[in-house]
């Protein structure tokens, strides 16, 4: 009680002290989302939303106004840069704030990320570091106060997306699909293997989670993967959960999942299980793949789940595992049997079992489809299908689509469920849904926050263009700039994980146009980006490099 009449008094003190427009950086703590509407309500300004707590400006008035407890942590108007910091996923704040420190003034805390101030070139130390670094500006953000009835927004088009679906390509995804199912051998742990069954209860379905955890493991830009083990009956078995962390809602998820293991009239020695459902395992590893050098705002999930044939017993652990936890899981996208089509209709049927949260996911492979012309019939449906991995979310209050084929395999749990009874094109369109719709969802973060100034900012005042054409490239493309005066300038080519791959020009040069050429040689097809400093100021812009 003492200490709370301390705090009061010293809030007091400030208020009075402070003239009535002064302002101030301030940590608003939250004890729960609804409390996000009085400081909307307050005057504040939200600057950046952390866990539990949310940074804002404003007069001591405004802050005292929200009736929630709250420090100030900066004068105002705040000068410099600003940064979320998360520390590597396998690291706590406790165990890297020596670390931080030497790059960064700490502000505020919040669960498992720090507010910092740091100049961009110390800050840019941390990512090589495995850490994730999310600019914060000083502009007012959206608190995410609409109603949740709130129809979705139809999904707009992403140049980035389109580039990331574009990887997917039927010959990758049919070779990967020959390992899984025994059709060839394969290397698992360093020796030649073929999977000829992924029952639960066999050797081979090891080697097939095995098989999922190396390749997922090989993906540069995933930044995790783990066996999630579990038990039924006397059986211990395991998951694979592959994750990309969030750069800025980290424990926001969205999940992408199929189930490893395969049934069949002659289970233990020949279920290759092709399309139930190596289909959508291999949709979620590829997903990881195509993914892994995307930074996303939301954190992705790569989950391959075991034992569904014997009772949903993986997903049924994982899941109530998430709810016990608190995991913020936005949703679930899972599919089970999607390479079937033998009519040529080239259907889909999307399951939200008549809930409306899930109806925004089923919804939104729908509008994802027709955005980026994928060429899919989808069919939504509130009818519940049969057991698969999406009914335990569903259980443990999580929103979940389930995905299937409307073709029903006429193949399904025999030894003749194999790539030649499949539609390898129309199973590749299906997966290109799937990966399109989580990355929509999952929104990936083109704006680089951790380097690149928003249009129109006071990173403009002396580099006053910074073009590149043709954008997209498909090899060399030219550059220019324009210096108000004589600078020192740097032009820098980065990679999405904010990695400086060259140094194209450095040292003192004239005011006026400067050109050059950036020949992309050395770099993969994908998104880069350019960044010039000229006496102290930046700017930054997007490319996309074609092969």
């Amino acid at each position: 009680m003492k200490r709370m009449l301390l705090v009061l008094l010293t809030l007091s003190l400030m208020a009075g002290m402070a003239g009535a427009g002064e302002r101030f950086l301030f940590q608003v703590f939250l004890k729960g989302p609804e409390d996000r509407v009085q400081v909307a309500a307050s005057g504040l300004s939200p600057y950046a939303l952390m866990e539990n707590s949310i940074i804002a400006g404003g007069t001591c008035g405004a802050a005292t106004a929200t009736s929630l407890p709250y420090r100030t942590i900066a004068p105002a108007p705040v000068e410099g840069t600003f940064y979320l910091v998360i520390p590597p996923f396998s690291k706590t704040p406790q165990q890297v704030r020596s670390l931080v420190v030497q790059y960064c003034e700490i502000l505020a805390e919040d669960a498992d990320a720090f507010f910092v101030q740091a100049a961009p070139e110390a800050a840019e130390e941390l990512p090589p570091q495995q850490f994730h670094i999310v600019r914060v500006w000083m502009t007012p953000i959206d608190l995410g106060l609409s109603a949740p009835s709130e129809p979705p927004r139809v999904a707009a088009y992403n140049p980035v997306i389109q580039w990331i679906i574009n990887q997917i390509t039927v010959g990758e995804i049919t070779g990967m699909l020959r390992d899984l199912t025994g059709e060839r051998p394969t290397v698992v742990r360093g020796v030649q293997d073929t999977i000829k069954t992924r029952y639960s209860t066999t050797r081979k379905n090891s080697s097939a989670i095995w098989y999922f955890y190396e390749k997922a493991a090989s993906y540069t830009g995933i930044d995790s993967v783990q066996f999630h083990a579990f038990t039924w009956s006397t059986y211990t078995d395991s998951n694979v959960v592959a994750t990309k962390v969030g750069r800025d809602y980290p424990r926001q998820q969205y999940l992408i999942d199929g189930h490893i293991d395969a049934t069949s009239e002659d289970r233990l020695n020949y279920a290759p299980g092709a399309d139930d459902n190596a289909t959508t395992t291999l949709a979620a590893l590829i997903a990881a793949k195509v993914t892994r050098q995307i930074p996303f705002k939301r954190t992705i999930k790569y989950i391959t789940f075991n034992s569904e044939e014997n009772g949903i017993y993986g997903s049924s652990a994982y899941a109530s595992q998430a709810r016990a936890r608190g995991d913020s899981i936005r949703g679930v996208l899972n599919g089970d049997m999607i390479g079937t089509n033998f009519t040529g209709n080239d259907s889909a049927l999307a399951f939200h079992g008549n809930r409306a949260g899930s109806r925004v996911l089923t919804q939104r492979f729908y509008e994802v489809d027709t955005t980026y012309h994928i060429g899919l019939k989808v069919r939504q449906s509130a009818n519940p299908p049969g057991g698969s991995d999406h009914l335990p979310f569903w259980n443990n209050g999580y929103e979940a689509g389930c995905y299937s084929e409307k073709d029903f395999s006429l193949v399904y749990h025999t030894t003749g469920d194999r790539i030649t009874a499949m539609d390898t094109v129309y199973w590749t369109k299906y997966v290109k849904c799937l990966v399109a719709t989580l990355c929509d969802l999952a929104e990936p973060d083109t704006s680089f926050s951790g380097i690149e100034a928003p249009e129109g900012s006071s990173a403009m005042a002396r580099v006053l263009t910074l073009e590149a054409h043709p954008n997209p490239a498909r090899g060399a493309t030219g550059i220019r700039y324009f210096l108000q005066k004589k600078e020192t300038v740097t032009l820098d080519i980065y990679d999405l994980s904010g990695r400086r791959i060259r140094r194209l020009s450095e040292g003192i040069q004239a005011a006026g146009d400067h050109t050059l050429t950036w020949s992309g040689d050395e770099a993969p097809a994908g998104v880069y980006f350019l960044r010039i400093r000229a006496g102290g100021e930046s700017a930054t812009r997007r490319v996309v490099l074609l092969k």
